[in-house]
C-alpha cells in the first residue's frame, strides 16, 4: 500500500499537489471531509473499509467529489456499483505508468476513462454513455474541447476543434462524437463552393441537417434547416453545392464510396 501511495503521488506531481495519502478506507473518508480536495483515487481492496464503501460513505454524506479507482479486478458486477457511485475512472495498476495522467485530466474534465485491458470494465460501461479509453499508452489524448463526458450526457465545444480533411476533396468535418457501439459518427461538414460528393452507398442510416449555404442531394435542392435522412443499404448520388455550405452529418463508419461502375 505505501509503495503504491507514493508511485501515486510522483505521477500527480507537479501537476498536481497531494493534499493527504490514506493508508485505510476509514481515514479516506475523514480526509476528504476535512481537505475538500478537487479529485479522490483511490485503490478498490483497502483495510477496515474498501474503496468501493469509503465511497459510498462519502456520498452517503453528500459528498460528490470526482474519484478514480486503482484496481487489478475484472469482477463486473463491482465495476457497475462503482459507476453507481459516480466513479468516473478505472486504472489498472499495471498500467499507472500510462494511464492515470490521462484519468485524472478526464475526470477533472467531468469525462469518464478506463484503461483499455480491462474487458469487465469495458463491458460494465457499455451502457453509460461516451467516455475516454486509452488504447495506445501514451499516444492517448483527452481531448480539451469536451466539456462533458459523463453517465450518458456529453458537451463538445466546436469551435475550438480543428477541421478535418474528407475523402473528398473540398469537404472538411469536425467529429462532435463518435459511438463505438452503432459504428456512427456524428458530425459538422464543411463544402466548398462547387464541390461534388462522390455517390455513396450507406453502411447504416445517415441524417443531414443545412445549417447554412445550398446542398443539392437527389436533386433536390436544399435550403438551411432542410433535414435529410436515408437507411441504411439506400444509395445516395453524388451531391454537390455551388456557393459552399455546413451541415450536421450523422453518418455510418461503414458507408462506402461509390465509382461510376459501382452498384
Amino acid at each position: 500500500m505505501p509503495e503504491i501511495m507514493d508511485a501515486v503521488a510522483k505521477r500527480l506531481e507537479p501537476d498536481c499537489t497531494v493534499v493527504a495519502k490514506c493508508a485505510d478506507g476509514a481515514a479516506l473518508v475523514e480526509c476528504v471531509a476535512e481537505y475538500a480536495p478537487d479529485l479522490v483515487i483511490t485503490d478498490i481492496s483497502m483495510p477496515k473499509l474498501s474503496g468501493i464503501e469509503a465511497l459510498r460513505r462519502l456520498r452517503h454524506k453528500g459528498v460528490r467529489t470526482p474519484a478514480i479507482i486503482l484496481t487489478v479486478h475484472q469482477d463486473e458486477d463491482l465495476i457497475k456499483e462503482a459507476f453507481s457511485l459516480g466513479v468516473q475512472g478505472f486504472v489498472l495498476k499495471r498500467r499507472l505508468i500510462t494511464d492515470l495522467h490521462l484519468a485524472v485530466r478526464a475526470a477533472l474534465a467531468g469525462k469518464t476513462f478506463v484503461s483499455s485491458e480491462s474487458g469487465a470494465v469495458e463491458k460494465a460501461v457499455v451502457n453509460s454513455g461516451p467516455r475516454a479509453v486509452n488504447e495506445d499508452g501514451a499516444r492517448a489524448q483527452v481531448p480539451g474541447d469536451v466539456l462533458l463526458d459523463r453517465n450518458g450526457l456529453f458537451i463538445g465545444r466546436s469551435e475550438e476543434m480543428q477541421w478535418r480533411d474528407m475523402d473528398a476533396s473540398g469537404c472538411e468535418k469536425k467529429v462532435l462524437f463518435e459511438d463505438n457501439r452503432e459504428k456512427s459518427q456524428t458530425a459538422i461538414v464543411r463544402m466548398q463552393a462547387g464541390t461534388h460528393f462522390p455517390r455513396h452507398r450507406h453502411g447504416g442510416p445517415e441524417e443531414v441537417f443545412l445549417l447554412e449555404g445550398d446542398l443539392v442531394i437527389e436533386g433536390h435542392p436544399m435550403k438551411p434547416g432542410d433535414y435529410c435522412r436515408a437507411e441504411g443499404g439506400t444509395v445516395h448520388q453524388e451531391s454537390f453545392t455551388k456557393s459552399g455550405c455546413v451541415f450536421l452529418l450523422r453518418s455510418s463508419r461503414n458507408d462506402v464510396l461509390l465509382n461510376d461502375k459501382s452498384s
